[in-house]
């Protein structure tokens, strides 16, 4: 019942969802992941104060359950109580007996900037994930980190910067010890932002040869999520040429569970002079409810467009 109920849940199926998870927590009453798992979908639908009455019902079944905290804090993230977010991310932080929550309960905490549209706090939370990425040696978030940093500064306007922390992101995508897979998607993606750096600076065919070598490479790779990355980066380029057509073309090829791919769907639409569609996509991105670096540097600027 847990697994059909993410099954509804990603096919955006709430109703089945909502039954199939209170069948799990009918079968498994004294059980605290039955509670999250219903306590996810309440977020996920919008039901934001519910969503934290179970994710705590979570917690009391398992004193030593802290990821509903996450949980909790990104309802008050959603609620546009940031102070109260931050709260329950760093309660998570210093409960979590584990390196990876410490890590996630950090990087919410720069999500929680972005969605407030503070970017020098975000940059502050930034260094803090840093430097316990660099204590603790997981690389992965190293990485991450970096190109996380060259994406904010993009979006503030700051394209040398941008292009430095690119630079960073990539030297230390090839000294540390990745899996070769790991390493390759990085570099995909990393490929695909220089395009788009290439776009912002209106470099047009220095960023269509970029995308030209990178597709090179997807079609070796043979990866689908790469593929579609490749299509959220193509439309944006061609969005930044005034191509709406082309690039609404490009989008719908997107991962359409991607926040950023929605976002500029909703401004091709836009540019295009299509408000109903725009206006529905934008409310599609502020009613995405969950987590991730895409999600929480398109959301304040959707939430803006969708009024």
């Amino acid at each position: 019942y847990n697994t059909l109920g993410y099954a509804y849940k990603v096919n955006g199926k709430y109703k089945e969802a909502e039954e199939a998870f209170k069948k799990y927590m009918e079968l498994a009453p004294n059980l605290s992941n039955p509670v999250d798992s219903y306590a996810e979908l309440l977020m996920k639908m919008g039901r934001f104060d519910e969503s934290i009455v179970h994710y705590q019902k979570a917690m009391e079944k398992d004193s030593a359950f802290v990821t509903p905290l996450r949980g909790i804090g990104l309802n008050y993230l959603h609620k546009g109580d940031f102070t109260k977010a931050r709260e329950y991310f760093e309660k998570y932080f210093a409960t979590s007996q584990q390196v990876n929550g410490k890590t996630d309960a950090l990087s919410n905490l720069l999500f929680s900037y972005l969605h407030q549209w503070d970017m020098e706090g975000a940059m502050k939370a930034a260094d803090r994930h840093l430097a316990f990425a660099e204590k603790e040696k997981i690389p992965g978030s190293v990485v991450a980190n970096h190109f996380n940093r060259a994406f904010i500064s993009a979006e503030n306007g700051k394209l040398d910067e941008a292009a430095a922390h690119l630079n960073h992101a990539r030297t230390a995508n090839e000294s540390f010890a990745l899996t070769p897979a790991a390493k390759g998607t990085n570099g995909v993606n990393m490929g695909l932002f220089e395009a788009e750096l290439l776009a912002r600076k209106k470099d047009f065919a220095g960023a269509a040869r970029q995308l030209e070598q990178i597709k090179a490479l997807i079609d070796k790779r043979g990866s689908a999520f790469e593929t579609k990355n490749y299509h959220t980066s193509t439309g944006y380029v061609e969005l930044m040429q005034g191509n709406n057509d082309k690039a609404l073309e490009m989008f719908q090829k997107g991962n359409p569970d991607n926040p950023l791919n929605i976002f500029r769907m909703a401004m091709a639409y836009e540019k295009k002079g299509d408000k109903a569609n725009a206006k529905k996509s934008y409310q599609a991105v502020v009613d995405w409810n969950w987590t991730g670096f895409s999600y929480a540097i398109t959301r304040p600027q959707a939430t803006k467009k969708a009024m």
